[in-house]
């Protein structure tokens, strides 16, 4: 396991975990096949995300390290620039989805200004992408 996949592993506690009791919750988020080398690398997550102010950290009596979000993952915001030509690829999948497969115009992307909306759409066409995926391979 790398650094950035136990990143991965820690943001997805976080969004339905309150806090992480290290190193009570530990093997709750490795599966049972990871091995004892894979606590470095959710370790060394857990000190980038405190270096990073993503986490705060508090001791308690018995040693254990409790680790809270500073804010809510709804609440942390970032800044990403993109360039025109893929604004307009991501207008041009999201508008078509919405044209030819939904039938519902409402959620129609304007590629002179992406907003959060239309990623979240992305994702929602993803997770219809991955239904029809999955209920074609249950057919085979």
């Amino acid at each position: 396991m790398t650094t950035l996949e136990a990143s991965l592993k820690l943001i997805n506690w976080f969004s339905e975990n309150d806090y992480f009791n290290y190193p009570k919750d530990l093997n709750k988020l490795l599966v049972i096949h990871e091995d004892d080398n894979d606590k470095y690398p959710v370790v060394c997550a857990l000190n980038n995300l405190l270096s990073e102010n993503f986490v705060a950290c508090e001791s308690n009596l018995v040693g254990e390290k409790i680790y809270f979000l500073n804010r809510k993952l709804e609440q942390m915001e970032q800044d990403i620039k993109i360039n025109g030509a893929l604004a307009c690829n991501i207008a041009d999948r999201v508008n078509w989805f919405c044209q030819e497969i939904i039938k519902d115009e409402s959620e129609m992307c304007d590629p002179k200004e992406v907003k959060p909306k239309d990623l979240w759409n992305i994702l929602h066409i993803l997770d219809f992408l991955k239904k029809e995926v999955d209920s074609s391979s249950k057919e085979d």
